[in-house]
């Protein structure tokens, strides 16, 4: 680590290289995404909190915990995503159609949301999958 690089997490890396690792980085997890820190993950003091992803390197992320009031570097498969609610900023994460799309989740029917695109200003109904809830 140089005087420069805050953090081994943020140098360039292979593209693949969490593969190579045999760790597998979910689709919709990206920085911005809102995460919840599972129970499943060793340090209880960490379990259950809500944060945002900083930045992904490998199977880390950098993490800004809001209970904590600080970042973390967090393995990916100890974070699962907060299902975005009505009214939420969201990222499009999955499909082929305005995919990294920012929008407004306008309402939510069954297993789809409306999402008011930003940039183009249209109305989509996009499987909820496909969302993440975003940092505003």
């Amino acid at each position: 680590m140089s005087p420069a690089t805050p953090s081994g997490i943020y140098n360039p890396q292979t593209p693949g290289a969490a593969l190579e690792q045999g760790i597998i980085i979910p689709e919709w997890l990206q920085p911005d995404v809102e995460i919840q820190v599972t129970d499943a993950y060793e340090n209880p003091e960490y379990s259950n909190q809500s944060g945002v992803v900083r930045a992904i390197s490998g199977g880390m992320c950098s993490i800004y915990l809001y209970e904590e009031e600080q970042e973390v570097t967090l393995p990916a498969d100890s974070l699962g995503r907060v299902p975005p609610a009505k009214q939420d900023k969201v990222k499009v994460v999955g499909g082929n159609c305005d995919r990294g799309g920012i929008g407004y989740l306008i309402n939510i029917d069954g297993e789809d949301g409306i999402v008011k695109i930003t940039a183009t200003e249209q109305l989509r109904i996009l499987p909820l999958q496909f969302l993440a809830k975003i940092s505003v």
